[in-house]
């Protein structure tokens, strides 16, 4: 393993932790950074309600945190034909995923179903 593979396990594993809250790690270490990131798609997309915003942010983040946290889920359900292994694979279809979920989000203000 890498080092920095093994670090992005290891925050991903932290973020999804329900017990994370007591340790404060992710407020003190990540947020600061998220805080930082979420002013971009304010920047660039001052229509889109902030909401909006944390909501893409936030969904993203968890598409990126249970990757990283190498569960072996998605092999298991797909019976080995997904494989996270597939680095460049998974960063195509993660890109996609995400920047269709930020597209559809830039165009309605707000949610319905």
């Amino acid at each position: 393993m890498f080092g920095g593979l093994d670090f992005t396990r290891l925050i991903a594993r932290e973020i999804c932790d329900p017990m994370e809250s007591e340790r404060g790690i992710v407020a003190e270490y990540l947020d600061p950074v998220a805080f930082a990131a979420l002013e971009l798609p304010e920047r660039v997309a001052p229509h889109v309600d902030y909401e909006q915003i944390c909501w893409a942010f936030y969904f993203a983040s968890g598409s990126l945190a249970i990757n990283n946290a190498n569960t072996g889920r998605v092999e298991r359900l797909s019976s080995g034909k997904c494989q996270t292994s597939d680095t460049s694979h998974v960063a195509t279809m993660l890109t996609t995923f995400i920047a269709a979920g930020l597209r559809r989000a830039a165009r309605q203000p707000t949610y319905s179903i």
